[in-house]
């Protein structure tokens, strides 16, 4: 019973974390940490804060990575990633927190993914021109299917990656992508 309550209490903590923790991180009010984001958002005792590129103004591209071609990605100041963000790595698979640092795994693209598997593996047919030009009306020409070159073909996709990001400083670290090091993991909870 001790160990089915653990589950379920890690469970719900998992639920919550993912609910906030996609470009949010919670630090109790008064946090006299070097992280001060511009894009905040403060309720009762709490202050959620923007992670992905925190400078950043909201509905921009963004995500918690830099997307730099060709399936690379990287954290902003290193291998030439300059802080333009990318919005194929914007939602939090996963999520759990250690110390003072944020773990998040992401799943590339997630919406368009999820379209593209259920029109190629689960027999979900559609055109791809019509479903292109439908989500583009309802997004504004926002939806992300992934990457396109110069030329308008498709990039090859960054697929998942897993960061850690310092709640206090800010700081993140690019721990596991397929650019890193051969690993595109999409981790869809984690084990406690």
């Amino acid at each position: 019973m001790k160990h089915s309550l653990f589950k379920k209490f890690g469970a719900s903590f998992v639920a919550l974390t993912l609910a906030f923790s996609c470009t949010s991180a919670v630090s109790a009010a008064g946090d006299t940490s070097e992280f001060q984001p511009k894009v905040t958002y403060s309720n009762g005792n709490y202050t959620f804060a923007k992670l992905s590129h925190p400078d950043k103004a909201v509905s921009t591209p963004d995500g918690i990575v830099d997307y730099l071609g060709g399936g690379n990605v990287g954290v902003t100041g290193e291998n030439g990633a300059t802080g333009q963000g990318d919005q194929g790595q914007s939602y939090a698979w996963s999520a759990a927190s250690y110390g003072d640092w944020m773990y998040v795994g992401t799943c590339y693209a997630a919406m368009g993914n999820t379209l593209t598997l259920m029109d190629t593996t689960l027999g979900d047919k559609f055109d791809k021109e019509v479903m292109t030009a439908a989500l583009k009306a309802m997004f504004n020409g926002t939806f992300f299917y992934g990457h396109e070159k110069e030329d308008g073909t498709a990039d090859e996709d960054s697929d998942g990656i897993l960061v850690k990001v310092n709640v206090k400083t800010g700081e993140t670290k690019l721990l596991m992508s397929k650019s890193l090091n051969g690993k595109g993991p999409l981790f869809r909870r984690y084990a406690l």
